[in-house]
């Protein structure tokens, strides 16, 4: 996947999340309580996210340890199964994972691409890294960000702007590539 269409994913999954804290808070006055913990869209989103770790961490296994790789692997769906009946807010941890993943790609592509400044592009990435750390680690600041959305007009409107400013400061980047 090149620069232009990874960042143009991410910038729909901004987009994702600008509706879901604008007009999704008011649809559903119980999605807050409902998606952090969702098991069917966290396994889903979870065993992208291991696949994908899986992919970087055979690359990792190089000489005499590339029979090793198969086990990555064999691992993928053992770790989905225990994540599934064992992880509490699983879709919010599965977001926080795959978060970690794309900042890294991104910050890889700006750098293949040499896109105009670059700095500030890694720096928004970094700020998204420290957030899908916190996604991970304090899953419950996403459901009482999404509960605050459901029952504040404010707190809604003003999230619903950091986000879609977001999403639209990295669809400039994605144009300028």
């Amino acid at each position: 996947m090149n620069f232009l269409a990874a960042t143009l994913l991410w910038t729909l999954i901004l987009t994702a999340l600008t509706v879901l804290l604008g007009v999704g808070a008011t649809l559903w006055p119980e999605l807050w309580r409902i998606l952090p913990r969702h098991r069917p869209a966290g396994l889903a989103l979870g065993v992208i996210t291991l696949a994908w770790s899986a992919w970087y961490g055979q690359l990792l296994l190089e000489g005499n340890l590339a029979p090793f790789r198969v086990w990555i692997w064999l691992a993928v769906p053992i770790l989905a199964a225990l994540g599934y009946f064992h992880l509490d807010f699983l879709f919010t941890r599965a977001l926080g994972g795959f978060v970690l993943l794309m900042m890294p790609f991104l910050l890889h592509g700006a750098f293949v691409a040499e896109i105009p400044h670059r700095s500030l592009f890694s720096l928004a990435c970094y700020l998204f890294g420290l957030l899908g750390m916190v996604l991970v680690a304090t899953p419950w600041y996403f459901r009482d960000l999404l509960e605050r959305c459901s029952l504040s007009p404010r707190w809604r409107r003003t999230s619903a702007v950091v986000a879609g400013g977001c999403a639209l400061f990295f669809a400039v980047f994605a144009v300028l590539a």
